[in-house]
């Protein structure tokens, strides 16, 4: 009698196996969408902006879901006014609102300048190249900056490289939310917490019972088994945007390069390189911060909070960026000295 209970449980469950490991490889399941993303972001119809931070979803966002004090359309007279274009980095992860790089150059120039500086952070985990130059054509441009710093990461140049989704819901699946989608779906750590935790078979058969119900865990979607290819000319292409709007608008440009922090023990990533040839073709200021780094300390772990993460800079990281940009402006005279 076990032995006929352990072959039938023990038939039940490779067979469940099986029938996992195909939906898995044929991507047959629905999607299921965190609710941190959900929460904290929403999707614009603007396919390249692809989604935007929701007001006080997060600690110190502004009205606009910026990570910085409220926005003042108007600048005031002897006013130079700078924004910050970047991801994460930028954004300030994990540093506070006050200590990340884009408020200490502001109050730094403040300090030790005649002239009012308004520093704008734009930042927005995740952004690549696209999102960020498209967010300055139709958001930054009307505050009208004398000043634009993009903020470089080497993955900034990639594309949200998975596949397309759709949404089983008609009401919300827009370009901008099935483009967010792939990028969070491109997670290595991500992929794995479903592997183990999730059962992609099981939702499978939810959906085809037709129970799938919006819930306060995740929102479901379905997806078409279509890869994007990544364009190699992309980098190219959006510095090239960048420094026409620069020359429409009249702002000055410059590029910081902002380096993984395990350079004690790996070389620096060829998009760096690539970046620096495009700036130097067209004529645009740009600043490497690795060299810096390695001159104030050759281990890179006092600058970051978390062994684990060596992409986002602790408080000393966004203290010692604001200077060294502050010193920058001043060698391009670009502010007061």
């Amino acid at each position: 009698m076990f032995k006929k209970l352990f072959i039938l449980f023990s038939s039940i469950f490779f067979a469940l196996l099986i029938g996992e490991a195909i939906v898995r490889h044929y991507k047959l399941s629905p999607v299921m969408l965190d609710s941190h993303i959900v929460d904290s972001m929403y999707f614009d119809r603007n396919p390249n902006i692809c989604y935007r931070m929701k007001p006080n979803s997060y600690n110190g966002l502004n009205k606009d879901g910026f990570r910085d004090n409220e926005f003042a359309l108007t600048k005031l007279k002897d006013t130079i006014r700078i924004i910050m274009l970047g991801d994460s980095i930028t954004f300030g992860v994990p540093a506070d609102k006050e200590h990340t790089f884009a408020q200490l150059l502001e109050k730094n120039l403040k300090e030790k300048n005649q002239l009012a500086y308004d520093v704008m952070n734009l930042g927005i985990p995740g952004y690549n190249i696209v999102s960020e130059v498209e967010l300055l054509k139709v958001f930054g441009i009307k505050y009208k900056p004398d000043i634009v710093i993009l903020n470089f990461f080497w993955n900034d140049s990639d594309l949200y490289p998975y596949t397309y989704y759709d949404f089983f819901w008609d009401r919300d699946g827009t370009p901008a939310q099935k483009r967010w989608t792939q990028r969070y779906y491109s997670s290595t750590y991500l992929n794995l917490k479903r592997y183990f935790l999730r059962s992609h078979l099981f939702s499978l058969l939810l959906s085809a019972l037709d129970k799938i119900k919006d819930t306060n865990n995740f929102e479901l979607g379905k997806y078409k088994n279509r890869r994007i290819d990544n364009d190699s000319s992309l980098l190219d292409k959006k510095i090239a945007e960048l420094n026409t709007l620069a020359i429409k608008h009249n702002f000055k440009l410059l590029i910081c390069l902002h380096p993984v922090f395990d350079y004690d023990t790996a070389k620096a990533h060829s998009n760096y390189k690539k970046l620096k040839d495009i700036a130097r073709q067209l004529n645009i200021a740009f600043i490497d911060l690795l060299p810096f780094y390695i001159r104030e300390s050759a281990d890179p772990r006092i600058f970051i909070e978390n062994p684990k993460d060596t992409f986002h800079p602790n408080t000393k990281g966004h203290e010692l960026i604001a200077r060294i940009l502050a010193e920058k402006l001043k060698e391009l005279k670009w502010i007061e000295n």
